[in-house]
């Protein structure tokens, strides 16, 4: 209930009339738009295929090799010890790949400390922190990301990845599976499976499969993720909840979670 001298809120009969809520959907579709813009992914096309040879060649990786790109925060939820393994795992196989590291975290020591280790200064590229169109660019110069995530929430970084062409090679978990489709537009594979991922990496050496890939996941990110469709996709589930007053369709929210009772903390255990 409005506080005196506030504006009115709404009720769910004046929000489901036809001009104001078209008025509020506009304003929200609006704000989704320019916030998707100011991330400018870059399209895909000849002169991103020129601009990914360019960032090749200035990194010194060999001609033919699949290029695979970490792209996060070096951090023990995302796991990116797992990507130097997987490079190892690579490298005993002397399979044609460079792994490209970017991002910070309070992991960077010990993901360097590994790479040294293993000898493996060749076969990887240490970018470090890169300001969020350079970052782009390069992950568009990959052929696969690689998120070896332990969780994720809706990793931004798979959308972008399948938006530039990069295919990526993703832990079956929780928020990762859902911004991919399996085996069309990503490969999914079990937690901490190092050999998995090196499969992965292997099998999407084959360049048809890997295009194939890459233009399914340009389509879904498009027509999924778009903001005129995420804007869309709410405003339906709005309307789900508004259709009948004080009785929220609960069908709009998808499945229902039981959430477990616990005891109220004291306040000494506060």
């Amino acid at each position: 209930q409005a506080s005196s001298g506030s504006r009115p809120i709404a009720s769910p009969r004046t929000l489901t009339q036809s001009p104001l809520r078209e008025r509020a959907s506009q304003a929200f579709l609006s704000c989704l738009s320019r916030r998707q813009s100011s991330r400018n992914v870059p399209s895909y096309g000849p002169r991103a295929v020129a601009a990914s040879k360019t960032i090749r060649a200035a990194l010194g990786i060999p001609e033919g090799d699949v290029t695979v790109c970490f792209i996060g925060r070096f951090a023990p939820q995302k796991m990116p010890e797992l990507v130097v393994e997987t490079a190892r795992e690579l490298g005993e196989l002397r399979h044609p790949s460079t792994f490209l590291f970017m991002g910070n975290g309070p992991m960077e020591g010990q993901i360097q400390d590994l790479i040294a280790s293993y000898g493996l200064q060749s076969r990887c590229r240490w970018l470090g922190w890169l300001p969020y169109d350079k970052a782009l660019a390069y992950l568009a110069a990959s052929d696969i990301m690689l998120l070896p995530s332990r969780y994720e929430g809706l990793p931004y970084v798979a959308l972008e990845a399948q938006a530039v062409g990069a295919v990526p090679v993703l832990t079956a978990v929780p928020g990762s599976s859902d911004a991919v489709i399996p085996d069309v537009t990503a490969i999914a594979v079990p937690f901490g499976d190092v050999e998995a991922m090196a499969s992965a990496i292997v099998k999407l050496s084959d360049s048809d499969l890997r295009e194939r890939m890459a233009a399914s996941g340009r389509e879904f990110v498009s027509s999924q993720f778009s903001a005129a469709h995420m804007a869309r996709q709410i405003e339906a589930m709005y309307a789900g909840v508004l259709a009948v007053p004080g009785k929220p369709d609960e069908s709009a929210f998808g499945p229902t979670i039981p959430v477990p009772e616990y005891d109220q903390p004291t306040r000494s255990e506060e």
